[in-house]
């Protein structure tokens, strides 16, 4: 694994992370950027286990930073997504030295949202290469959805989190690499209060941010799954998406939790990439 600087200014650094594919290689790379409501997380959060699968399956994995609210708001988030982007274009044969240009974006939850965010930006500007296709694992395309501005009767359960509590990992400088422990109070203040897109920018930031039936249907192929047990995001939002971007397919999995692929004790996380694995070879 080799770790790369992409941006680097006097308030933050944005790095990836690439691993590069084992035996033959099917000449792509699949650009990863990890959940956490989009206000933690980081690049180093995606299993072992699942990342030996891309690089066996041929596949070179570069995990992605991005920046994270609310110390940025989503059009600087967006905009660290595609400045990633536009460096491994850039540079993907002379400081990575890959034997292609041609990739994949992959996102699991809110690294799902800004994967549909960078590839409708980058259908609308036409700046950049368009990715092959989209892996996306119980994601969402627009954050105007009636569940996310209200308070979640699942995390109402847990204790009540003060804000002051919740804004003690708040940084006066811009952040990309939060471990979700660090941002657990955050997070569950946000679900809890139904203030979460409040701490991601203002309205016409999520209105401009969202992603209607007409844009989806523009976009690449997509591999979609996601729980219909998913106490975090709709069962059904995966499901309409999988009807709406044309070539895709919805791999549905049942009774298990919204980032259902991060119990390693069991097996649906497994299957549900061996299903994305034969959706590439049979699409790409």
């Amino acid at each position: 694994m080799n770790t790369y600087t992409f941006h680097s200014d006097c308030n933050f650094n944005l790095q990836a992370d690439l691993y590069l594919a084992k035996g033959p290689s099917r000449g792509k790379t699949v650009l990863y950027y990890h959940g956490g409501g989009l206000l933690a997380g980081t690049r180093k959060d995606f299993p072992s286990k699942y990342r030996e699968m891309f690089l066996n399956a041929g596949y070179n994995f570069l995990a992605m930073d991005y920046l994270l609210a609310p110390e940025s708001n989503l059009e600087h988030i967006i905009s660290s997504g595609l400045r990633g982007i536009s460096w491994f274009l850039s540079n993907w044969n002379s400081a990575l030295s890959l034997d292609s240009n041609e990739y994949i974006l992959f996102g699991r939850s809110a690294g799902a949202y800004l994967t549909l965010q960078l590839a409708a930006q980058i259908k609308k500007t036409g700046a950049l290469n368009m990715p092959k296709a989209l892996l996306l694992f119980y994601g969402y395309p627009s954050f105007l959805e009636p569940e996310f501005s209200l308070p979640n009767t699942h995390y109402a359960s847990f204790p009540s989190i003060s804000r002051e509590a919740a804004f003690q990992t708040v940084k006066e400088e811009p952040v990309s690499d939060m471990p979700n422990r660090e941002r657990l109070l955050l997070y569950l203040y946000a679900r809890q209060t139904g203030t979460w897109t409040e701490l991601l920018g203002s309205q016409k930031e999520l209105n401009a941010y969202s992603l209607s039936e007409a844009q989806l249907s523009l976009l690449p192929p997509s591999f979609l799954t996601a729980s219909s047990g998913d106490m975090d995001v709709p069962f059904g939002i995966s499901k309409k998406m999988g009807k709406l971007i044309p070539g895709s397919y919805f791999y549905p999995v049942y009774y298990m939790e919204h980032d259902f692929d991060s119990d390693l004790k069991r097996p649906e996380g497994q299957t549900a990439y061996e299903e994305c694995f034969k959706w590439l070879k049979l699409s790409l």
